[in-house]
């Protein structure tokens, strides 16, 4: 009998398969214990072992004292609170992580859909009424010693995605198979060192800490031409290379797996790069003698905008072979990237200093039967 069902599945189409996946589920969103986390710590969480899992979000919240002898609003980093949270890593089987960022190069993926704008932190010396509902803030109040400083709430509800999008359940994992094992790992930084920009002269100290994992699972239909195709795993890796100098930077991107996004965040020593100090085309190279890609940065960013409804962070361009419908990561595969035979896929571009590029891409991997 399996082997009929197992091929009654497979003569089933994507779409066929889809449809009645989408009619015989269930959604279920379920908090799991927070957990408290200290200046260094590496925070664990296992996944409970029920249904098909389809997203992870991270709930970071915090109260952060701040005084200073002078000053009454300190100065973050660029792209702060994420920067607070130096690695994420979503762990399958103690082996294998599909999700391996920092929380900044999670922020830039989060900003990268139809919603983006209600990503973008609310960074302000007062973020007790209306803005305590966003979904990212940061108060950036200081006081002196003998006023007892001042405190400053500070949220971050990060999305990690596991499945394509709300719509394809490509990327699903099935959570209560028995040789499956999923973890969520969170490392935190410190306070003055991640936080803060100009650190001299300030004390800060950390109270109500908790980090607290929301996730989002459906449960598994009992035929078996409703149950989702399981052999796509979608990753999301970050990586950082040095620019020694001004000039030409060539990244050798991993091949192996099919494209769907990728994003990279030039910065020079004050931050990112702004868009006048930048004269580049991105070139995408394939095999060196295919380059379907050639763009100008400000025509990218421009391209950048229209998609997401928003400016990106200064210094982060994204090619997003996702969004061919009009509607980011809700595209078809037409300009997905497969990189699985070729032996070179490049991304060049001229940076206008020395400093470094982060770079964050979204592949596919179809698992071994």
């Amino acid at each position: 009998m399996a082997d009929v069902n197992t091929q009654q599945q497979r003569q089933i189409s994507p779409a066929q398969r889809n449809q009645y996946f989408s009619q015989l589920t269930r959604q279920h969103i379920q908090a799991l214990p927070a957990k408290p986390w200290t200046e260094g710590s590496t925070i664990s969480f296992e996944i409970p072992k029920a249904r098909l899992l389809a997203k992870i979000k991270l709930l970071v919240t915090a109260s952060v004292n701040v005084q200073h002898a002078a000053d009454v609003v300190f100065v973050p980093f660029e792209n702060a609170p994420f920067t607070l949270v130096r690695k994420i890593e979503v762990n399958l089987n103690n082996g294998f992580s599909p999700y391996v960022i920092s929380g900044v190069q999670a922020y830039i993926m989060n900003l990268l859909g139809v919603n983006g704008s209600a990503v973008s932190p609310v960074r302000d010396t007062n973020v007790i009424t209306n803005a305590s509902r966003a979904k990212n803030v940061m108060g950036l109040s200081a006081d002196t010693a003998a006023n007892g400083g001042a405190d400053n709430r500070i949220q971050m509800v990060i999305d990690l995605p596991i499945a394509l999008n709300d719509r394809d359940p490509a990327g699903l994992i099935m959570l209560q198979a028995p040789d499956v094992l999923v973890n969520v790992n969170v490392t935190m930084g410190t306070l003055l060192s991640d936080l803060f920009n100009a650190p001299l002269g300030y004390t800060a100290a950390l109270s109500n800490a908790t980090i607290q994992p929301i996730i989002e699972t459906y449960s598994i239909p009992a035929p078996m031409e409703a149950r989702p195709d399981l052999s796509i795993l979608k990753l999301v890796q970050g990586r950082t290379e040095t620019i020694t100098a001004a000039g030409s930077k060539v990244i050798a991107l991993p091949t192996g797996n099919m494209y769907r996004k990728l994003a990279v965040w030039i910065k020079d020593a004050t931050g990112g790069e702004a868009d006048g100090d930048l004269s580049t085309d991105f070139k995408l190279k394939l095999n060196t003698a295919d380059q379907p890609y050639s763009i100008p940065h400000r025509v990218l960013a421009e391209m950048n905008q229209m998609d997401y409804g928003r400016t990106l962070p200064a210094g982060v361009f994204v090619f997003d072979f996702s969004k061919n419908s009009g509607v980011p990561n809700f595209g078809t595969p037409r300009d997905y990237i497969d990189t699985a035979q070729l032996t070179q896929f490049e991304l060049e571009f001229t940076a206008a200093a020395a400093g470094s590029v982060e770079y964050i891409y979204e592949t596919l991997s179809v698992l071994k039967r």
